[in-house]
């Protein structure tokens, strides 16, 4: 009975002669994202919130919106209700007040701002209102939404 063995020597010389490939390193979304098409997102979601309790017993909402893009990608990214608000105000000045829909007001002073039913009325405004920006093709390549979607903001804790 004859028994092959391969040497471990030819094969290091055979891999040697392997010709080496280029890596190339692509990230899951960023600018290219924005390249080439009018609108970007098919669809725009926001999930339940979660609500983080930080030090001193500061307690915030924290969104969490996933897009799907024209070419089929999905990611996701993480926003208080602040962000939203900084990005209205930003638009605010390539839009008339009728363009989009209302922005859902900040809580009242004695209001329960983490109350369930509260939290699902802004999560549907806020979805209708994100959603009404990223869809309208002269607002989604705007570099506030870029940079209010690609943007890697540290939370605090407080």
């Amino acid at each position: 009975m004859a028994v092959n063995h391969t040497h471990l020597n030819d094969d290091l010389n055979r891999l040697t002669k392997l010709t080496p490939q280029p890596i190339t390193l692509q990230t899951s979304f960023g600018d290219d994202v924005f390249e080439n098409e009018p609108v970007w997102c098919a669809n725009c979601t926001i999930a339940e919130p979660t609500i983080i309790e930080g030090i001193n017993k500061g307690k915030y909402a924290l969104w969490t919106v996933e897009f799907e893009t024209v070419r089929g990608a999905r990611f996701k990214i993480r926003k208080r209700y602040n962000d939203f608000d900084e990005l209205r105000a930003e638009l605010s000045k390539y839009t008339i007040e009728t363009e989009l829909p209302k922005f859902p007001p900040k809580s009242g002073l004695f209001h329960d701002r983490f109350d369930p039913t509260f939290l699902e009325g802004r999560r549907k405004a806020l979805e209708y209102w994100l959603s009404s920006v990223v869809l309208n093709p002269t607002l989604c390549c705007r570099d506030e939404v870029k940079q209010f979607i690609l943007a890697r903001k540290l939370i605090s804790e407080n």
